[in-house]
């Protein structure tokens, strides 16, 4: 999107939704969400404990 483009939306929504619209280059990091990469490593420790039976994954889930 062109930075023309940018500022007619900002224009468009300013005007018709009476909200003010700001676009950025850069993703903004919210340090109060948690990013995948976080669940993930999260989710990694829970999962080494985890121990399944043998032939566990082997088994069909339906019949």
């Amino acid at each position: 999107m062109t930075a023309e483009e940018k500022r007619a939306k900002e224009k468009e929504y300013l005007e018709k939704y009476n909200i003010r619209v700001t676009y950025s280059d850069t993703p903004i990091l919210d340090n109060t969400r948690v990013y995948f990469s976080k669940k993930l490593e999260r989710a990694n420790k829970i999962l080494k404990k985890v121990h399944f039976p043998e032939g566990f994954f082997n088994e069909p889930i339906c019949q």
